[in-house]
């Protein structure tokens, strides 16, 4: 949630930026830049990260409370800052299973949501979707 935590306060895991450290071994005050939120995973040497973030092809959880609806996962290069996958469906979710370094490889769940007369697709709907769960590994860049 990078967002203020609303009525009553509460401590937020903001995720993870890059801050800059000048050769005089100081730390930048004001150079920072989003890298990605508190779930994310690091492989190839910490120099890729992987993670899951909020989606608008899903519907969403109410605001304030709730958190990523997870219906994009993202994979990024720290060194330049380029995106180097995307998966995003509509009314899908997913889910980081596990990461294989050594033979390059994710384990992902794939979830599909399915909505209608009893769950009608509108915010905090995730709940009562009836949805299907596949697994399926992924070849990482």
């Amino acid at each position: 949630m990078m967002e203020p935590a609303g009525a009553g306060g509460g401590s937020i895991n903001y995720g993870y930026d890059i801050i800059i450290q000048n050769s005089k071994q100081q730390l930048a005050t004001s150079t920072q830049h989003y890298l990605a939120p508190a779930n994310a995973h690091f492989y190839a040497n910490n120099t890729r990260v992987v993670y899951l973030e909020n989606s608008s092809l899903l519907p969403n959880y109410p605001q304030p409370g709730g958190g990523s609806n997870n219906g994009k996962l993202v994979i990024k290069n720290i060194n330049n800052d380029k995106v180097l996958l995307t998966k995003e469906r509509t009314d899908t979710s997913y889910a980081i299973k596990e990461i294989n370094s050594a033979d390059h490889t994710m384990t992902i769940t794939t979830t599909h949501h399915r909505f209608g007369g009893k769950c009608p697709r509108m915010e905090d709907s995730l709940g009562c979707s009836s949805r299907t769960t596949t697994e399926e590994k992924i070849t990482l860049p």
